[in-house]
């Protein structure tokens, strides 16, 4: 996974989002995207503007990080609803955590919903983690125990919640 290190590099400068808005044009909206790591994407010019204004390599911007998780055991208590113990790999981390999956269908609707409830502990050690990797990883795991269950023909709704 790609991980922008712009928090670090604010933190090294003393410097608050919203200098670099101020002193770059870039969208305090991106900027935050990118501090937390909530970024689909950037364009070439927005990168630029930011190594130019930190002087700083794109390299040093953004690192490449292993990620990756591994599914560890499944509990099925009850029809539809999965216990999910998970290994996440971040880099040289490794941690684990438990996911309680909840499949149902919205009355009136087509689709397939999954609630995914996990602990504020382990949503501390999953900020660093971009949730679009995250949520692709997640729906990996969950594509063995969907198949089993009768398609519904306008998709999958998936909402992670923290308790």
């Amino acid at each position: 996974m790609i991980r922008c290190n712009l928090a670090i590099l604010m933190a090294e400068r003393e410097l608050k989002m919203i200098d670099i808005t101020e002193k770059t044009g870039i969208a305090k909206a991106t900027i935050r995207a990118l501090y937390h790591n909530q970024g689909k994407g950037i364009q070439f010019e927005t990168m630029d503007t930011l190594c130019e204004f930190l002087d700083v390599s794109p390299g040093e911007l953004f690192t490449r990080v292993e990620f990756k998780v591994d599914l560890l055991k499944v509990e099925e208590p009850e029809e539809l609803n999965f216990k999910l113990y998970i290994e996440f790999h971040v880099g040289e981390e490794s941690f684990t955590g438990e996911f309680l999956t909840t499949f149902y269908v919205v009355n009136g609707e087509d689709k397939l919903s999954i609630d995914m409830r996990y602990s504020k502990k382990l949503n501390e050690k999953l900020k660093s983690i971009p949730r679009i990797y995250l949520q692709y990883e997640i729906a990996r795991l969950l594509d063995p125990m969907i198949e089993k269950i009768p398609q519904h023909k306008n998709g999958i709704n998936a909402y992670m919640i923290v308790e």
